[in-house]
């Protein structure tokens, strides 16, 4: 039933279709049929005025002779002019016209010319002698400008090792540089980790001085402990150094410096803005005088660290 059903519904449809192609063709016949029909009847709009234009004829291209009169010019007798509107001139003119200048153009006398001889050969220079103003004498003498006495420079080089006594701290320190990761350029410390042949390292930054020179000395080292590594970072204990407490550098050159904490400090490192990036800078940037700054994470002793920490020393006994 349901077959039937569809094959009924498609044969309707394809009359339906036959139909209205044929009805449009039927229309598309009549409309032809009934614009012919217009067409003879004149039944359209057309104007019925004939606009044409005269042929030019055989000599319309020849362009057309223009009489121009010509002037008559009187020729001069000994008689009277002749007007020639006829009319006589009430009074003769005369024949010729006197001049009427009658002074006679002056004469002017020639200038006398100058030869070359004449004029002088060369013109004497004279000379004008300035005599020199003597300067004035000083009145006193000026006074000597004394310039600020630059500190003494007692460097030995670089640091090769560091001692702390409190902590048992006694360690080899080598140059610290950069390195490219993934937030961009930090610092090389991967080098200073422990490995199964030697100890952790302490990294001296290349940005900072030597001691001796009066400025920021930067040690970096690592903090992690050993129960969950196989061996404990060279500064995991440092935040437990107090004002006082003494810490060694010994130089490539032979030298010894002692210096004494005076400030030990934890400094955020969460949001790492160009506003904490200042704080760590109060550390990390030269300064004025001599000091020796120890830097290590801070806040945990596993990553992440969210903090850094920082011994600050100055020269001592």
């Amino acid at each position: 039933m349901a077959g039937r059903t569809w094959r009924r519904r498609l044969s309707n449809l394809f009359l339906l279709v036959s139909a209205l192609i044929l009805e449009g063709v039927a229309l598309f016949g009549v409309r032809s049929v009934l614009a012919a029909h217009q067409l003879e009847g004149q039944f359209v709009l057309m104007g019925e005025a004939r606009l044409e234009l005269p042929l030019p004829t055989a000599d319309f291209w020849i362009a057309p002779t223009v009489q121009v009169p010509q002037p008559t010019i009187p020729v001069a007798t000994e008689s009277p002019l002749v007007d020639p509107t006829g009319i006589p001139p009430t009074q003769p003119l005369p024949t010729a016209i006197p001049p009427t200048a009658t002074h006679a153009p002056p004469t002017l006398e020639p200038y006398p010319l100058v030869t070359l001889e004449a004029l002088p050969t060369a013109i004497p220079i004279i000379p004008i002698v300035v005599p020199p103003t003597p300067l004035p004498a000083p009145t006193s003498s000026p006074e000597a400008v004394e310039l600020p006495a630059l500190p003494p420079v007692n460097s030995t080089g670089r640091i090769v090792r560091l001692a702390i006594p409190r902590l048992g701290v006694d360690r080899a320190v080598v140059p610290l540089g950069f390195t490219r990761s993934g937030n961009g350029t930090d610092w090389a410390t991967d080098k200073l980790f422990a490995t199964a042949n030697r100890k952790d390292l302490i990294g001296q930054t290349i940005t900072s001085v030597n001691p001796g020179e009066g400025g920021n000395i930067v040690l970096m080292g690592h903090n992690y402990d050993n129960g969950y590594y196989a061996w404990e970072g060279v500064f995991v204990n440092i935040k437990t150094l107090t004002p006082g407490d003494q810490i060694i550098a010994y130089t490539e050159g032979g030298g010894e410096y002692h210096y004494n904490v005076t400030l030990v400090k934890k400094v955020p490192w969460r949001e790492e803005n160009a506003e904490e990036a200042a704080k760590h800078f109060k550390f990390l940037g030269p300064t004025p005088s001599e000091q020796l700054t120890l830097v290590t994470c801070g806040g945990a002793n596993v990553w992440p660290w969210q903090a850094r920490l920082y011994v600050v020393a100055a020269p001592g006994p």
